[in-house]
């Protein structure tokens, strides 16, 4: 499997707060969470790590640079937060946009 790349994030989410502070940006790859090793496992089990209770957070670690492996890591701790569906689909439908732009 592929790696997860960041690429976007619900406004209102903990993600997106760190996105606009310049912590995460476009293409870091998700390395870890809580630290279990994640990189290029399937979705499924990252969702599933990255899934919780509202008010729960999870140490989310990425790599960014060329060489994912071993580019600098950046790790930031998200609180879990509701988000409203409508929002974050549109999130996820401007990103695609944007991904296959030319």
């Amino acid at each position: 499997t592929g790696a997860v790349l960041f690429n976007t994030a619900v406004p209102g989410s903990a993600s997106h707060d760190e996105m606009e502070q310049g912590t995460l940006e476009h293409g870091d790859a998700l390395f870890a969470v809580d630290d279990v090793r994640l990189y290029r496992a399937p979705l499924k089990m990252v969702a599933r790590k990255l899934l919780g209770p509202v008010g729960t957070s999870c140490r989310v670690s990425f790599r960014r640079g060329a060489e994912a492996e071993t580019g600098e890591e950046i790790t930031v701790v998200l609180q879990r937060r509701l988000t409203d569906l409508t929002t974050a689909k549109q999130a996820v439908q401007n990103a695609t946009q944007k991904h296959f732009d030319i």
